[in-house]
């Protein structure tokens, strides 16, 4: 396993990078980072795919500037756009997953030139969420809490971050007694 550390502007993200043959980007949702693909990573090796994992910006061991507009979308399509170029790569097969699925939605479709094959996982195509209905749109209602500077931030911490340890249902977001004895969390 290769680390690297990608540059975008004055954002560095770590990267890490493995095996050999066409390669496969994988982007994280969030909260999460490039962990979310620990048990993912090994298989597409063993299929003889070279695999390019990274921490998102905000997330991780990459970069987390404090300037929300740093956090635009056409800086993360930049991110990703510059992780390719590291990459040594005219295309990937890019993944997303959550956030990362948006993030690959909207790579797709201002760089379709560095997109081989597209595959999202959780999110569907963003005009699909407009059309949606109003059943699916409230349940999508915390993403409101985004919208408006420090909101969301302070929603999510409340009473030490509890709300989010209920609310995050992936499994490494979880703490149970046994995991943290182990872990020293």
């Amino acid at each position: 396993m290769e680390s690297l550390r990608v540059v975008n502007g004055d954002v560095g993200l770590s990267l890490r990078v493995e095996g050999n043959g066409p390669t496969v980007l994988l982007l994280h949702g969030w909260p999460d980072t490039s962990a979310l693909w620990d048990e993912v990573a090994p298989r597409l090796l063993s299929a003889g795919y070279r695999v390019a994992v990274p921490d998102l910006r905000g997330c991780g061991e990459s970069d987390k500037p404090d300037d929300v507009d740093l956090y635009r979308m056409h800086h993360l399509v930049g991110d990703v756009s510059a992780i390719i170029d590291a990459l040594g790569v005219e295309r990937v097969n890019l993944v997303g997953h959550d956030w990362g699925a948006n993030l690959a939605w909207a790579t797709a479709a201002f760089r379709p030139d560095l997109v081989e094959r597209l595959v999202v996982l959780s999110v569907g195509h963003p005009t699909a969420f407009c059309s949606s209905g109003l059943d699916q749109q409230l349940k999508s209602w915390y993403m409101l809490l985004f919208h408006f500077d420090g909101l969301g931030e302070a929603f999510l911490r409340q009473k030490d971050y509890a709300g989010m340890r209920r609310w995050v249902r992936h499994p490494r977001g979880r703490r149970s007694s046994r995991n943290s004895s182990a872990t020293g969390r």
